[in-house]
């Protein structure tokens, strides 16, 4: 099996395993019975975004640890390059004045904040924002990491975008039309990110700063939630 193929099935099984799990009504059931309906929703979604991180990262570590794949060639090296960090600090720039908009927009309302809590402590904040970062990392190390980086390595650079923002927005798909659409476009980005630095890091960077953006703007215009 050439490793283009490997990458593809290990991200759509740990994306099936994922998404299974975390939308299972036992795992609903279990967390509202041990927490009560609000509390236990909140559980939920944090635990949702643990499991993601963790199920992502362990393809990784078990190639880092077990095979002489290195981390570098799943593009999980600390290599700098100071153009891409500056476009991509542009990027974040960029997307928080669109998302300043977009986060009035009616779909974005009944799906944004995730926690459906109405008054929000710096506590709810920080957990989430805690959240949102641990499940992109391993988010990010499964699609721009060695998803990306396998299939560049055997191929050329479209081909090994076009796989990889392929299974990007089917990943979408369950999020509603805008973001299953607008996936296509910032995962090309966030895959040129990855080639032009030869990491991940960019493009986990600017997805953490446009998650955290759209939900404390989201939270902003939330007629019936605030922040404490």
């Amino acid at each position: 099996m050439t490793y283009t193929a490997l990458g593809i099935l290990i991200t759509t099984v740990c994306f099936m395993v994922y998404h299974f799990i975390s939308t299972a009504p036992g795992t609903e059931a279990y967390f509202k019975n041990a927490k009560g309906e609000e509390s236990g929703s909140i559980q939920m979604i944090l635990f949702n975004r643990i499991l993601g991180g963790i199920l992502f990262l362990l393809p990784a570590l078990y190639f880092v640890l077990f095979t002489d794949v290195s981390a570098t060639q799943m593009g999980l090296g600390l290599t700098f390059n100071g153009k891409v960090y500056l476009v991509m600090a542009g990027l974040i720039v960029l997307q928080a004045v669109i998302i300043n908009f977009s986060a009035k927009g009616k779909e974005n309302l009944e799906r944004y904040p995730q926690i459906r809590k109405s008054e929000w402590s710096g506590k709810l904040l920080f957990q989430s924002a805690a959240g949102w970062i641990l499940y992109l990392f391993g988010y990010e190390i499964m699609f721009r990491g060695y998803l990306y980086f396998f299939c560049r390595n055997e191929t050329d650079l479209v081909s090994a975008i076009a796989i990889n923002v392929s299974l990007y927005a089917l990943a979408h798909v369950p999020k509603g039309r805008s973001e299953a659409f607008g996936s296509l476009a910032m995962g090309i980005v966030f895959c040129l990110l990855s080639e032009y630095s030869g990491s991940f890091i960019p493009a986990f960077l600017l997805h953490i700063a446009m998650a955290i953006l759209n939900e404390w703007f989201s939270l902003k215009y939330q007629p019936n939630m605030k922040l404490q």
